[in-house]
């Protein structure tokens, strides 16, 4: 039987980071996830710029679009803008 240092569940963003790092340290690690890959999701697979500053490798090869503002509201109430060509 196999034997690992680590198990990470979760093949996202966020579990596929701790599992390279670990193992980029020497860890023999075991990355579980349900989903068998590449697979679409419904969050579109976003990475903000803060979350892609600190990947180990460029995510340009992958990157099909990019959208640089944001615009929330709720109830048809004031809109919260972030991003190019804000309004006042």
């Amino acid at each position: 039987m196999e034997q690992f240092e680590a198990i990470v569940v979760g093949a996202g963003p966020a579990g596929s980071a701790a599992a390279y790092r670990l193992a980029r340290e020497g860890a023999r690690v075991l990355l579980l996830d349900k989903a068998r890959f590449p697979r679409e999701k419904p969050c579109g697979g976003a990475i903000s710029t803060r979350a892609a500053r600190e990947l180990p490798f460029d995510p340009q090869p992958v990157v099909e679009h990019v959208i640089d503002r944001m615009e929330l509201s709720y109830r048809g109430g004031r809109p919260f803008i972030r991003g190019r060509h804000t309004r006042l």
